[in-house]
């Protein structure tokens, strides 16, 4: 069974057009749309019962992980609560840090670091069943440190 769900996770993310949430505690992901074979499947859910790596989608692996230099007032401040993971990472410009990725109850903290000599870096919590920028608890949902 566990075969079948990895290879159904790989023959559907391989087609995938966007990413909506990934539940952790029921452990699916949901998928907005999926094309195989010339079929299009909609609101396609999918549970994750392992992990196997069988793609890292570059060539080069730090290409997508690379944040700038610096990060700009103006890419934080478009941040807003109800925004999915992929439009933060379109106006951040980089993937965020697995490694600093916090989760407590149903939120999960992401957080990006800037590839230059000085730390900087914004972190967004995220609902973790709905995947959008979410209020945490002490009412905020975004930081930026040293910019």
């Amino acid at each position: 069974m566990r075969k079948y769900l990895i290879t159904l996770l790989v023959l559907f993310s391989a087609n995938a057009l966007a990413l909506n949430a990934f539940d952790p505690v029921a452990k699916t992901l949901t998928i907005d749309s999926v094309t195989k074979d010339g079929i299009r499947y909609n609101n396609v859910v999918v549970q994750i019962t392992g992990v196997e790596v069988v793609d890292v989608g570059t060539s080069d692996p730090t290409k997508d992980a690379t944040c700038p230099e610096m990060f700009t007032v103006a890419q934080y401040n478009a941040i807003s609560v109800g925004m999915s993971l992929a439009k933060v990472v379109d106006i951040i410009g980089c993937g965020h840090d697995m490694d600093g990725t916090e989760t407590s109850d149903n939120n999960v903290l992401r957080s990006w670091e800037t590839s230059g000599v000085i730390y900087r870096g914004i972190a967004v919590n995220f609902d973790a069943v709905t995947g959008l920028v979410a209020l945490a608890s002490n009412h905020t949902f975004k930081k930026r440190i040293a910019f």
